[in-house]
């Protein structure tokens, strides 16, 4: 049957627009749908389920042209055809491949969910489908005549997407985020209320620091402002990675209640009022963030409005310096396996080459304290401040520039971007170099980060704001090394990943101190506020570690969670929770299904006072004191693990 030529134009264009914009939606319910369904609300999903269909459609539209461009030299059965039939065909080819191509990476994307994640076979099914399904798509539509009988595939394409499209446009425009905006708590201050610097390192275990025990000299500088700062041994953060923990100790309240529980997620609305930047603001501080780390940056955390200072995306041609402000529109960017793509493979790889850093290194520290000096000048002195630092060293790449790279390893391996970053989570247990020259690289990146702290440090002496000021310095979580797991994230909750250094230097404090009562993220607003003599009735999970000061104890246990596979707006069924109290710790494991790479999860209970290592599980020796440890977590589960109104 001869290719039809009868279709109006205008009509093509809309059957196409239409199952352009259609042929996201098997990818998105497939393999993306996951991750969106666990951290967005209704609003954020119809937002992104927008900016993900616009995307689509103008890489839909870039591919057309050239399908029309190569129609012209493929034979088909009428040798003699108008452009309006060549439109026809493309369009048709078009919509038919991209279908059945969405189908076949949800089924990749499946079938290595299952089965391992390996790069380059991924990468190369990705080509065969594409290869595959572009050709027989096109001999179908060349040599079969099906242009009437995939009609009704194209309006079928377009009706839906026109109602699915305006449902997300009706929910975005009328939806509001779960948990409404409430008025930020009054809160005063005295006068003479210190200035707050808060800085905080990307991956920064503080069992890879000499002042917890550590044998390599990997910190000199923290080690130094120790001997006039308060040094917490036993501090512990709430999560395993980024977003989690950082909106624990921005927001005084654990995961299970702030629910920022995934990668992309942010805290709910109803707790930014009450976050540390917006009562320090309120209290009369000047507020300023300097923040290497997208998931660390206040418009991903929803606190844009707490901050008069923001300096983002400090790194040195990073590719995400590229992703727009919007917080939906970058995710929508990165959720895409196409954008992805480009990034992965084409983007970064081009910026290292091309090496326009001076030092090879994207994430050098001294370009986020440049823009914190910046700010520091544009603040100036007429007001008390609160600036926060995030620095991403030691978070890999673990490769450091000279004279740090080598220091702990002479070796030529691990010294560049791409053969510096160990393999993540359990698929390390699988690798043969693992731990390997990574643990020593991951300690000159910390050596790295160390010098340039103490650099801002001295800056800060220069003027003459070290000793009137209350310092801070912690991390957001820890690097695993041990347990044949890699990097951070995911399940596991022991030391290496969950116990971060916390150092607080308050003003006019000449003499060290060190506290080993148990300290955990939510502590440090409440510490902040009573440090700083600002008075707020925050409903937060913290204490304020001040008694500790004074060598009172606190008498209370502490809490690590993960929760990302579960849906942060609905209950928390799969997650893992550490509990600690005196020299025991629990960890218990809910709702995780079997894969490849993981292995059986039990629940265990250690004393960390004769098993540092967590080796030896004491749950069938004290089974009275797990079981009441258990209680208190499933307690604690069953208070804050529905479904958020």
């Amino acid at each position: 049957m001869p290719l039809e030529r009868g279709e109006h134009p205008i009509k093509e264009i809309a059957y196409l627009l239409g199952s352009l914009l259609g042929t996201w939606l098997p990818i998105n319910w497939i393999f993306i749908w996951g991750g969106v369904a666990m951290y967005a609300n209704r609003r954020e999903q119809a937002e992104l389920f927008l900016w993900i269909a616009l995307i689509h459609l103008v890489v839909g539209v870039f591919i057309l042209s050239i399908c029309l461009v190569s129609s012209y030299f493929v034979r088909v059965r009428e040798t003699r055809i108008t452009f309006k039939a060549r439109f026809s065909l493309a369009s048709t080819w078009l919509t038919i491949a991209l279908t059945n191509l969405g189908l076949a990476v949800g089924a990749i994307k499946w079938l290595f969910q299952f089965s391992g994640d390996i790069p380059y076979i991924r990468w190369s099914l990705y080509f065969l489908a594409v290869v595959l399904l572009s050709w027989l798509s096109f001999f179908l539509v060349a040599n079969a005549g099906v242009q009437k009988r995939f009609k009704f595939f194209l309006q079928y394409g377009c009706a839906v997407t026109g109602v699915v499209t305006l449902a997300a446009i009706a929910i975005f425009l009328v939806d509001h985020p779960v948990g409404a905006k409430q008025t930020v708590d009054a809160a005063t201050r005295s006068t003479a209320g210190p200035s707050v610097i808060l800085i905080t390192v990307d991956a920064l275990s503080a069992l890879h620091l000499p002042i917890y025990g550590y044998s390599k000299d990997t910190s000199p500088s923290l080690k130094e402002f120790s001997g006039q700062a308060t040094v917490f041994l036993r501090n512990y953060s709430n999560s395993n990675f980024t977003t989690s923990s950082v909106a624990s100790f921005l927001s005084g309240n654990r995961p299970w209640r702030h629910r920022a529980i995934q990668l992309e997620g942010k805290p709910l609305v109803n707790l930014a009022p009450n976050s540390l930047p917006a009562i320090l603001k309120k209290a009369g501080y000047v507020t300023a963030s300097v923040a290497t780390n997208n998931w660390a940056s206040p418009n991903n955390l929803g606190l844009d409005d707490y901050y008069d200072f923001q300096s983002n995306w400090n790194t040195c041609e990073s590719w995400q310096q590229f992703l727009p402000s919007s917080r939906i529109l970058s995710i929508a960017l990165e959720s895409s396996w196409i954008i992805r793509g480009i990034r992965e493979k084409i983007l970064s790889p081009l910026l290292e080459t091309v090496r326009t850093c001076s030092n090879g290194r994207q994430f050098d520290p001294e370009i986020a304290f440049n823009s914190a000096r910046t700010q520091l000048n544009k603040i100036g002195n007429s007001r008390p401040f609160f600036l926060w630092v995030h620095l991403l060293p030691p978070h890999d790449p673990y490769v450091s520039p000279a004279p740090y790279v080598g220091r702990f390893d002479a070796s030529n391996n691990g010294r560049s971007i791409e053969s510096s970053s160990p393999p993540g989570n359990f698929e390390a247990a699988s690798d043969k170099n693992f731990p390997g020259v990574f643990v020593s690289r991951y300690d000159e990146s910390i050596a790295y980060v160390d010098h340039h702290i103490g650099a801002f440090l001295d800056e800060l002496k220069h003027r003459g704001l070290f000793d009137r000021s209350l310092i801070i310095i912690s991390a957001d979580h820890g690097e695993s090394f041990t347990k044949g797991y890699g990097k951070h994230g995911g399940p596991m909750l022991h030391e290496e990943l969950i116990r971060v250094p916390l150092l607080i230097k308050q003003p006019g404090q000449t003499e060290g101190q060190v506290v080993t009562d148990l300290s955990e993220q939510v502590d440090y607003l409440p510490t902040i506020l009573d440090l700083a003599d600002v008075r707020s009735q925050t409903a937060g999970e913290g204490m304020s570690l001040v008694p500790a000061l004074s060598n009172l104890e606190l008498g209370r246990p502490v809490f690590s969670m993960n929760l990302q596979q579960s849906h942060a707006h609905g209950y928390l069924e799969t997650g893992s929770v550490a509990m600690l109290e005196n020299q025991w710790k629990y960890v218990h494991y809910f709702g995780y299904s079997p894969s490849r790479n993981q292995p059986s999860l039990e629940d265990y209970l250690v004393d960390l006072s004769r098993d540092p290592t967590e080796s030896q599980n004491l749950i069938r020796s004290h089974p009275h004191l797990a079981g009441q440890m258990l209680s208190k977590i499933k307690e604690k589960l069953r208070l804050y693990g529905a479904p958020i109104q």
